[in-house]
């Protein structure tokens, strides 16, 4: 399966066991062989709207579950996340004069990360501590 996410294409495969999807960046592929001796199989089970409901991007640490994610945005940037949602799932948990505190239910992963650390100071993670723990967390 091909995928975009942020201007940038994926390709997504079952691995030779047939059980893991594996996520390749497109831009990083240098060359592609055709193994002649190995058919093409599909992946009977993978299907896509439930792989990629409960994450942000394109990759999914698989045997996670979903977890729920606080952060507090400031008076900044809160408004800009609530007229462009992290995830489909967010939802305002509550309104102060400090800012908007957010909810999203969400398998953490890499691009999850950058989303949030990319609203730098205007953005604080309240819970699960275990990730961003040693940056902005409270």
């Amino acid at each position: 399966m091909l995928k975009e996410y942020r201007n940038r294409w994926f390709l997504l495969a079952m691995n030779r066991k047939g059980k893991e999807i594996a996520t390749f960046a497109l831009d990083r592929m240098q060359a592609v062989t055709v193994l002649p001796d190995e058919p093409y199989r599909l992946h009977r089970s993978f299907h896509p709207q439930d792989y990629f409901k409960d994450i942000v991007g394109v990759t999914r640490n698989i045997g996670d579950s979903p977890v729920e994610i606080l952060f507090l945005a400031n008076t900044v940037q809160a408004p800009y996340i609530q007229t462009k949602p992290i995830h489909p799932s967010q939802t305002i948990v509550e309104q102060t004069s400090a800012g908007t505190t957010f909810c999203i239910t969400v398998i953490p992963n890499f691009e999850l990360e950058r989303e949030l650390i990319g609203f730098g100071e205007g953005l604080t993670v309240l819970a699960p501590r275990f990730l961003f723990s040693g940056s902005n967390a409270k």
